[in-house]
């Protein structure tokens, strides 16, 4: 008769190894899946323009870091392109894009987007910086012109 440990122990042996697969699945799902995120918001902030286009874009919507891309200075934003992929984009920092052409920043971007528009991150961005910059030029304009 053979003693109860050495029955148990090829089967424990079995499940032990099976467990280790399926550890070693999940790990390398999970480490692939994690360096694939950490890939794609690379590209996302990449300053690589041809990756830009719209058609790319559009392709790998799903894969984008939109929160990366939304802040890259390098993707040159304009209202086509905003509406386009528009409850994709992070809207605080769309607001707070230092380096794009001011005059996609003014009242009317604020009047169109404005239920887009986080309002906690509004007075301190880029957004209300030219709004304001823009008006205090006008106002200089009219004070000087009267």
């Amino acid at each position: 008769m053979r003693h109860p440990a050495f029955t148990f122990a090829p089967n424990f042996i079995n499940n032990q190894n099976k467990s280790s697969m399926a550890i070693k699945k999940v790990s390398n799902e999970f480490m692939a899946k994690v360096l694939n995120d950490v890939a794609w918001k690379a590209l996302s902030n990449t300053s690589n323009k041809i990756l830009f286009h719209e058609e790319c874009i559009e392709h790998f919507k799903n894969y984008w870091d939109w929160s990366e891309l939304s802040s890259n200075t390098d993707l040159k934003l304009n209202y086509y392109l905003i509406d386009k992929f528009i409850d994709l984009w992070d809207w605080s920092e769309i607001i707070n894009r230092y380096y794009d052409d001011a005059s996609l920043y003014t009242i009317d971007f604020l009047e169109k987007y404005v239920d887009r528009i986080p309002t906690n991150n509004l007075q301190n961005s880029y957004l209300w910086y030219s709004i304001v910059k823009r008006r205090m030029k006008e106002l200089a304009f009219e004070i000087v012109s009267q």
